[in-house]
């Protein structure tokens, strides 16, 4: 992947609802330098998702698998900060949706985030149509833009490197699987190790196929190009995830 190869995030449509609440970040969120971790802006983010769900009041009658989350960061922040959020509905599908988050700091960082998650059903376990409540509240914001569940990430490159990745138990979720937080650590690792340069906005795409089990170790497979590096978590000789880190298109 390179950064030709982007497609912009959805602004807000005009339209629908539009949840705004502020955010703090604390010292346990930084890295030895001060900044914030990537980890923290998920946190953040996912935060900022369940408070609007909260303050609607509906009921949660599915269970939500991310498909793609995409990160980009602009003015990296640094510090204990607060962050200005506001989410709203970036796209839907019969059993997707795309939910945009945009977080600003009051020192100017800017943060804007696109989960795209699958409904699931929690009896079956299986993708199920959108609940009725959630196309109510969300569609108008969407105005008619689709959520899309496409993998575009290539396969693993021959030339990747091989890096054996233990795994905590306090990496995996109540579903048996890697949880999404877990995935972050490993990119910061990898930005550090392969010497991507962080000063110029960048963007970070993850995209869930199987989910990582659980299990002792996972083979990470990582490959650096000019203007970034992509991560294949390996499992049995199947990816069951990737992640792609690029400058974005004006900064290559």
């Amino acid at each position: 992947m390179g950064a030709s190869s982007f497609n912009a995030l959805t602004p807000p449509s005009g339209q629908g609802r539009i949840f705004n609440v502020d955010k703090k970040s604390r010292i346990q969120d930084t890295t030895v330098d001060g900044r914030i971790r990537l980890d923290a802006i998920a946190r953040i983010v996912s935060d900022v998702s369940e408070d609007d769900l909260v303050d609607l009041g509906c009921p949660n009658t599915r269970w939500w698998m991310a498909r793609k989350i995409i990160v980009e960061v602009s003015d990296t922040s640094f510090g204990q900060h607060q962050f200005s959020c506001r989410t709203w509905a970036g796209g839907m599908a019969r059993v997707a949706a795309e939910r945009r988050v945009s977080l600003k700091s009051d020192s100017g960082a800017s943060y804007e985030s696109a989960v795209t998650w699958i409904s699931i059903d929690p009896e079956t376990t299986r993708p199920a149509p959108l609940p009725k409540w959630f196309a109510d509240e969300y569609s108008s914001a969407c105005a008619g833009r689709k959520a899309s569940i496409r993998m575009t990430h290539s396969p693993v490159a021959g030339e990747a490197d091989n890096v054996v990745w233990p795994l905590r138990r306090v990496d995996f979720d109540q579903h048996g699987h890697v949880n999404n937080g877990a995935y972050w650590p490993v990119i910061e690792e990898m930005i550090a190790d392969y010497g991507f340069d962080r000063s110029k906005p960048y963007r970070i795409e993850i995209e869930f196929r199987l989910g990582v089990p659980v299990a002792p170790t996972v083979d990470l497979r990582v490959h650096r190009y000019p203007s970034g590096l992509t991560i294949w978590w390996v499992v049995d000789g199947d990816v069951a995830a990737s992640a792609t880190v690029d400058h974005l298109p004006d900064q290559v």
